[in-house]
């Protein structure tokens, strides 16, 4: 079974941990070292390993420490070339190809993002299938038999509306928003699409402090699929 941990969700800096007995994975290392140290009861080697979705500083700040510690850290080659010598000695995962981490069977997918190469992942433990997708505007596919999702859900249209009027979002910033991250309204439709009969739980990750709604989002998102619905906190 997957636990999911949440060490910060945010613009400010990403990072989770999935633990399955004994095993540990990290997703995204947007926090200091010294926080990921923290939160892992200084334990880095107990880490198997650390997935990166793309190369953006809140999902990817500690990229160079982790790998100097011994940490083995796996992106794109997009994201790897984006880094430079950050990643220099990070590994490669290829979208649709299934890359095995210890208990952990990795299958990464193309998403929608204003990035080199972004990824998703669908990570299982032999008992769970996660779904894991942030920084996304759009996702095109159908995910078989899935028992967890953790995903975006960044703003809403109207709120990004009343800010645009308001002043408080600059036009430029609402254009990349539209085309770099999962909406409130297009979340809702892409998993009324999806098969969530296996589904437990569904995790709403990188919620916006100006243009989103904790509870709002909480509350439409369960109406829709009649599952449990946790807010992951920055």
């Amino acid at each position: 079974m997957i636990e999911v941990e949440v060490f910060n969700s945010s613009s400010n800096g990403n990072c989770y941990r999935l633990i399955s007995g004994s095993s540990q994975l990290l997703i995204e290392a947007g926090i200091k070292l010294s926080d990921i140290r923290k939160k892992t009861g200084h334990q880095l080697g107990r880490l198997d390993g650390v997935l990166v979705s793309h190369e953006h500083g809140d999902h990817a700040k500690s990229v160079m420490q982790l790998i100097d510690n011994g940490v083995v850290v796996y992106m794109s080659e997009g994201t790897k070339a984006a880094l430079g010598a950050a990643a220099k000695y990070a590994e490669i995962v290829r979208p649709d190809m299934i890359k095995n981490i210890g208990k952990w069977r990795i299958q990464p997918f193309r998403t929608q993002h204003d990035a080199a190469e972004p990824l998703g992942f669908v990570i299982e433990d032999g008992e769970d299938r996660l779904l894991f997708a942030t920084d996304t505007f759009f996702l095109p596919y159908k995910f078989l038999n899935l028992t967890q999702i953790m995903v975006e859900c960044n703003y809403a249209l109207d709120i990004l509306d009343k800010n645009l009027l308001s002043g408080r979002v600059t036009q430029s910033q609402a254009k990349r928003l539209l085309t770099s991250h999962f909406s409130l309204h297009n979340l809702k439709s892409y998993l009324r699409d999806q098969d969530l009969s296996r589904v437990k739980v569904i995790y709403l990750m990188h919620i916006s402090s100006v243009n989103g709604d904790q509870d709002r989002f909480k509350k439409e998102i369960q109406s829709v699929t009649g599952k449990p619905v946790k807010i992951c906190e920055a």
